[in-house]
């Protein structure tokens, strides 16, 4: 009696794309204090946001960062868009 061969595994085909560089451009929207929290201008980001896309760019992060835990804070944004673009 023959044994039975184990099943053929197929080997698996690494999966290709094409690599896509982007550039990135960092805008810092606003400074002020931890203990004077003022509201987000939205007019402001709506302009930066705007003027930024008219250029090609798209908003890839934004975040709070600050210096310390009682120092001045910013809004930053991060946008990318693709070389050549």
């Amino acid at each position: 009696m023959n044994p039975i061969p184990p099943p053929v595994q197929p080997t698996p085909q690494p999966i290709t794309q094409p690599v896509m560089e982007y550039l990135t451009h960092v805008v810092k929207l606003r400074e002020g204090s931890v203990f004077i929290m003022p509201k987000v201008d939205l007019t402001e980001l709506n302009e930066a946001l705007n003027a930024h896309a008219l250029q090609g760019w798209r908003l890839a992060s934004s975040f709070v960062a600050s210096e310390a835990a009682n120092a001045a804070y910013s809004v930053v944004l991060i946008f990318e868009r693709p070389r050549g673009a």
